[in-house]
């Protein structure tokens, strides 16, 4: 992971014209670039806050630390216990916070970036704060529980193209991803006929809950569970069902298999095809899903029109809970195993595998083929260290706001709504912003938030 030489960019004022120019470009992966950051003290070094300290938050600062032009000038947590143990693990120092709102109120000047690790559900309020104090922001994936809110957060990016706003898809930077990307840009298979992509998700790393809502045990005294649960609604702690890690199974807190896992997986076929917002989506399959959580076992049929590198209405189908694509179908041969988490793209020439880790192979006629040498990528650099080069002033960051904002809509679009409706095809109109065929669908779109933790702009 050795970082690249930095070639200085211009930091003069960029025109809203040419800024909305990058943006539709990030469907090829391009971002913006942040102004320089000078303080006082004469530092130029890069205070960021980080939010969510805990699990994800960890993994998060052990990378960003390795950084040498960051400072970390304060955790928030509403669990005292994770940043305890933060603290301890990285021997970092920092004024600590449980609220993030007041961590706004009374410190937002002393920061220049944040880093959201949060739950789901707490991804946009944050994230949506920090852009109104013109900070820097590093969100965890999806970038939202709602499509309303990364519609909100996607547009509010447009007026903020002096910001670096990323969002975190760490996988992204695998060399093996990003030559994925340029081998169907430069149409080594030819125009794409179909994309499988699949998850081992749920089970194994997390698994649905069995009874969200059926009962109450004592809230830990370092937990502040009010401020865990901000926008969601009031319902009673359950030891070991929401926090720290169950929430994701839960329809109020996660986003589920495709939620969790879509915007590490099907990224690739949104850098690679330039795809923007499918017109139709299907959850085939919809297993054990109820109001309070998501199903054990989901099946998604999305429908892209064409666009200048696939064939006509192109399908992408998102398997998950084991399912994988038939082997035939996608032009793989029998005897090749296939990973956990991957996506393959069946095109007029071959097919293109991409592990999610980056491990890639081609078939053609169902034989492995060598990948030439036009699809290479350059060496991993860490994809929180681009983010904060962007920030101040170096080079680009990856999966920026525009281009997550969309991404996180299509994922979001199967798991938050149409895994409420098995075997209905929703059509979906995305200038509008709306299901045309079934409107209990678009009930889901959006929710309003508990008192007192509305944020402007959602």
């Amino acid at each position: 992971m050795n970082k690249p030489e930095r070639t200085s960019v211009s930091r003069s004022p960029i025109s809203r014209r040419t800024f909305l120019q990058g943006a539709a470009a990030t469907a090829a992966g391009a971002a913006w670039l942040g102004p320089a950051i000078v303080h006082a003290d004469g530092s130029d070094k890069l205070r960021v806050g980080v939010i969510g300290a805990g699990g994800r938050g960890y993994g998060n600062l052990k990378v960003i630390a390795e950084h040498p032009d960051i400072v970390i000038n304060g955790f928030c947590d509403v669990d005292q216990s994770a940043i305890d143990k933060t603290k301890k693990a990285t021997g970092m120092e920092s004024r600590e916070f449980r609220d993030f709102r007041k961590m706004f109120e009374t410190h937002a000047e002393t920061l220049d970036a944040f880093i959201i690790s949060t739950p789901d559900h707490m991804h946009a309020p944050i994230a949506m704060l920090a852009m109104q104090h013109d900070k820097h922001v590093y969100c965890e994936k999806p970038l939202t529980r709602t499509v309303a809110e990364a519609r909100a957060l996607g547009n509010a990016a447009l007026g903020k193209f002096e910001l670096a706003l990323q969002m975190g898809t760490q996988r992204s930077a695998r060399p093996g991803k990003r030559a994925a990307v340029n081998a169907l840009r430069s149409g080594k298979i030819g125009a794409i006929k179909s994309v499988h992509a699949w998850t081992d998700r749920p089970g194994g790393w997390w698994e649905n809950g069995k009874n969200y809502g059926g009962g109450e045990d004592p809230v830990p005294k370092e937990l502040m569970w009010d401020e865990w649960l901000g926008v969601a609604e009031k319902r009673a702690y359950q030891k070991g069902l929401y926090h720290p890690g169950a929430w994701r199974g839960c329809r109020d807190f996660g986003t589920g298999a495709i939620g969790d896992m879509g915007c590490d997986i099907i990224d690739t076929a949104f850098y690679g095809l330039g795809l923007t917002a499918p017109e139709s989506v299907t959850a085939d399959v919809a297993e054990g899903g109820t109001d309070q959580k998501y199903p054990d076992k989901t099946m998604l049929t999305y429908v892209f029109p064409k666009n200048a590198r696939t064939v006509g209405d192109m399908t992408l189908t998102w398997h998950e809970a084991g399912d994988l694509p038939d082997r035939g179908a996608a032009g793989i041969p029998a005897d090749f195993k296939l990973e956990p988490n991957a996506v393959v793209f069946v095109g007029e020439n071959g097919t293109l595998y991409c592990h999610m880790d980056g491990v890639n192979k081609l078939f053609v006629d169902g034989k492995p083929q060598d990948l030439a040498a036009n699809t290479a990528a350059p060496e991993e650099y860490p994809h929180i260290h681009e983010w904060v080069d962007a920030c101040l002033g170096f080079g680009e960051c990856y999966a920026a706001f525009p281009f997550a904002s969309r991404l996180t809509e299509t994922v979001l679009l199967g798991s938050t709504v149409a895994s409420h409706f098995p075997g209905k095809t929703l059509e979906w109109d995305t200038k509008a912003m709306k299901v045309t065929n079934h409107e209990p669908a678009n009930a889901l779109l959006s929710r309003t938030p508990r008192e007192g933790w509305a944020v402007e702009g959602l």
